[in-house]
């Protein structure tokens, strides 16, 4: 991705630049907002009338995870569920204390261990689901990460994990734009930032 290609809007509110297309923001929120607190039927559903005829719900019991992955044929959307439950509480709970992760960067110790335990449990299920769809796509489809809160900041790691290895990813370069709502910092900003990991971020 060449450099003027990218897009980062490192403000929030309103104040954001004029090349966003709002339309497409609103799509990926609906999915990031409103699919992933619904049951996999309702989701489902909801993503058929939003135009997603192939949805892939990712459920993990251990971290009371949910992640949707849907697909139109010309985008790939996957989210993460935002905080919803007691359960995230200890995901989120150790905001102070920092590991760091497999790709060299610093991360929250609770977001680290949802994505990576039980040998990348969750991150393998994921990526697998994108494999899948982009393979059906015959890489065609833009992928995009959109996602609310914890999952923000779940989706910001994920996507460092996907960019700094192309080789384990090879969808990695149809990555084209990564949404986050009231993300939490998931605490190196290198993630958006480093050259090697670069894609087009865009903060509400």
């Amino acid at each position: 991705m060449a450099e003027n290609d990218r897009i980062i809007v490192k403000s929030v509110n309103k104040n954001v630049e004029d090349s966003i297309n709002f339309s497409r923001v609103e799509e990926f929120g609906n999915v990031a907002l409103h699919a992933v607190q619904k049951t996999e039927p309702e989701a489902t559903d909801f993503l058929k009338t939003k135009g997603y005829k192939d949805v892939k719900y990712i459920t993990d019991v251990e971290t009371d995870s949910v992640v949707i992955v849907a697909g139109n044929g010309k985008d790939i959307v996957v989210s993460v569920r935002g905080k919803d439950s007691e359960k995230d509480n200890d995901t989120v709970a150790i905001f102070g204390e920092k590991t760091n992760s497999a790709i060299g960067g610093e991360v929250g110790v609770g977001y680290f261990d949802a994505l990576y335990k039980n040998d990348k449990q969750l991150l393998t299920k994921i990526t697998s689901a994108i494999q899948e769809l982009d393979n059906q796509y015959e890489g065609k489809a833009s992928i995009n990460l959109a996602s609310h809160s914890m999952g923000g900041a779940l989706s910001s790691i994920m996507l460092a994990e996907i960019k700094a290895r192309p080789d384990e990813y090879p969808f990695s370069e149809n990555i084209k734009t990564i949404l986050t709502f009231g993300s939490l910092p998931p605490y190196d900003a290198e993630f958006a930032e480093n050259p090697e990991q670069r894609c087009p971020v865009i903060l509400l």
